[in-house]
């Protein structure tokens, strides 16, 4: 997997998107998707581009359908999750890199909760299909 182009791991993604579309509840599928993810994301390289936004507007709205469909399958949940924490570390590595990042991250980060109002504050109900499995 490692010595795959960047397209090949794009078919691969897309392919286990589908797989969890119809095995909802298959984390090793899920964990398979995140590594592939991972994969992509160095072979993409950290600097911003729009390849790299494009594959996390992507992969972000696949898990918000998925658990927007099949709410009740923590496999959704911690898949999404992940996603979302990957997402939140390349955001990091970039606004390190550069400040003026820094303000993408938090207009991103409030498109992600959908209010608007930067990351502080309230809740969008997603963390809590989480908060009950970790503890």
């Amino acid at each position: 997997c490692r010595r795959l182009p960047a397209s090949r791991l794009r078919d691969e993604l897309k392919w286990t998107a589908d797989w969890l579309r119809h095995n909802f509840s298959d984390r090793s599928a899920a964990h398979h998707a995140e590594q592939v993810l991972l994969l992509l994301l160095g072979r993409l390289g950290s600097e911003p581009n729009g390849d790299v936004d494009e594959l996390f507007r992507t992969e972000l709205s696949r898990g918000s359908e998925l658990v927007t469909k099949f709410p009740g399958h923590e496999t959704l949940w911690y898949h999404h999750r992940c996603v979302v924490v990957i997402y939140l570390e390349t955001q990091c590595r970039r606004a390190t890199a550069s400040s003026s990042h820094m303000h993408a991250l938090v207009k991103e980060c409030s498109a992600l909760r959908g209010d608007g109002d930067g990351c502080g504050g309230g809740g969008d109900g997603g963390g809590g299909g989480d908060g009950g499995a970790g503890g």
